[in-house]
């Protein structure tokens, strides 16, 4: 038990968490409460301190864990940008290979963007 939750049992105002660590083998991650059962999905036997209470609105949703992965590639490219599939797989603790076959089912949208951003001379 991590020393803040020692300390809001001791106040007693520990309240439900929305977010959380999730901890595999190779890694740590810190997590919000609606991303969790898309996360697990992919790393099932991942542990998640403290337990989060998961919104009504993600209950019901069962994640393949194909679905999943891209899910969680296309949200960790829009916030650091292109990055190398190794480094990407590295990071998130993925086989390449994983990486590959989620960035395919990306392309066109990312082929759109870029086109965007390409200048006419």
């Amino acid at each position: 038990m991590t020393l803040l939750r020692r300390f809001e049992r001791q106040l007693g105002s520990e309240k439900p968490r929305s977010t959380g660590a999730l901890q595999n083998a190779a890694r740590h991650f810190n997590i919000s409460a609606e991303r969790l059962p898309m996360v697990r999905a992919i790393y099932p036997e991942a542990v998640v301190e403290p337990e989060l209470v998961l919104p009504d609105s993600v209950r019901a949703r069962t994640w393949q864990r194909t679905d999943a992965i891209r899910e969680l590639v296309r949200g960790r490219m829009e916030v650091c940008g292109p990055i190398a599939a190794g480094d990407l797989g590295g990071t998130l603790v993925l086989q390449r290979c994983e990486i590959d076959a989620r960035c395919v089912r990306l392309k066109p949208k990312a082929l759109f963007c870029a086109a965007n951003f390409i200048r006419k001379r």
